[in-house]
């Protein structure tokens, strides 16, 4: 588990970790369990600001306008439910369907 409020390069530096088979005992904000038991590395990695993530206000005016869902552009949202439906939203309005439609089963198959 990553703790703090910005973990996208911790969540980085896991999966290339992962990846390549290397130790996870130095990344930052890091809790993981093994078969010693569970370990906490330190909270070291606390951005004073998010200048560091890109996140193209033009692109997301442009997917705005081609989908017409603001909530759907939106980097994280907290709620993979939430997630599911404004996704299903998004399907329905490219495909000019309704969007009751798009949560049917048959529809997002």
């Amino acid at each position: 588990m990553l703790r703090g409020d910005s973990t996208e390069l911790p969540l980085h530096q896991l999966l290339l970790a992962l990846q390549s088979g290397a130790p996870v005992d130095k990344i930052p904000n890091l809790t993981w369990e093994d078969a010693l038991g569970i370990h906490a590395n330190p909270l070291t990695f606390v951005p004073l600001s998010l200048d560091y993530v890109d996140l193209r206000p033009d692109l997301m005016v442009e997917m705005v306008m081609r989908y017409g869902d603001l909530e759907s552009t939106l980097p994280f949202n907290g709620c993979g439910v939430i997630r599911s439906q404004r996704y299903s939203r998004s399907r329905a309005a490219h495909s000019n369907a309704s969007p009751a439609a798009a949560r049917t089963p048959a529809a997002r198959n």
